[in-house]
C-alpha cells in the first residue's frame, strides 16, 4: 500500500485517541477487549491518513460503549411482539385500502369473480382493437 504521511490534525486526534482509549487502562477483559478492537480502528484511520474517520471515532468513543439491553420476559417479549403486529396491521389495511382505491382494484371489482377472465376479456379488445387498426393502416397504405 502507498505510504501516507498523516497530517497534524490526523497526528493530533490519532494521539489523543490513544491516550483516552489504550487498552494498557482497560480494568476487566472485556473493556480490554473492546479497546483493543477500537484502537486497531484507530490505528488502521491514522495509517491512512482518514482524518473524517478519526473525528468518527473521536465522538463514537466520546458516547461510550454501546449498552447492552436487558432481555426481556416472556410476557414482555410477548407483549413487544404483539405491538410490532398491531402496528404491522394498521400499515398492511393503510396499503389495503391504497390497492382498493387504485385502478387495479377498480377492475377487480368489476368482476370480484373472476378477475383473470375480465383481464383476458381486456386482452381480447386490445387485440381487436390492434387488428382494426392494423386494416386501417393497410388501407391507407394501398
Amino acid at each position: 500500500p502507498k505510504r501516507v504521511r498523516p497530517s497534524e490534525e490526523a497526528r493530533k486526534l490519532y494521539r489523543e485517541l490513544a491516550r483516552k482509549a489504550h487498552p494498557d487502562l482497560a480494568q476487566d477483559e472485556p473493556e480490554r477487549e473492546r479497546r483493543d478492537e477500537f484502537i486497531t480502528r484507530v490505528n488502521g484511520a491514522y495509517g491512512r491518513g482518514d482524518v473524517e474517520l478519526l473525528k468518527e471515532l473521536a465522538a463514537e468513543w466520546a458516547a461510550g460503549p454501546v449498552q447492552q439491553r436487558a432481555a426481556l420476559s416472556e410476557s414482555e417479549e410477548l407483549y413487544a411482539r404483539l405491538e410490532w403486529l398491531s402496528r404491522r396491521k394498521e400499515l398492511l389495511t393503510v396499503l389495503a385500502k391504497e390497492l382498493e382505491d387504485s385502478a387495479i382494484g377498480s377492475m377487480l371489482r368489476m368482476a370480484p369473480d373472476d378477475p383473470d377472465q375480465l383481464l383476458e376479456d381486456i386482452g381480447d379488445q386490445l387485440l381487436g382493437e390492434v387488428s382494426r387498426r392494423e386494416a386501417e393502416l393497410a388501407e391507407l397504405v394501398q
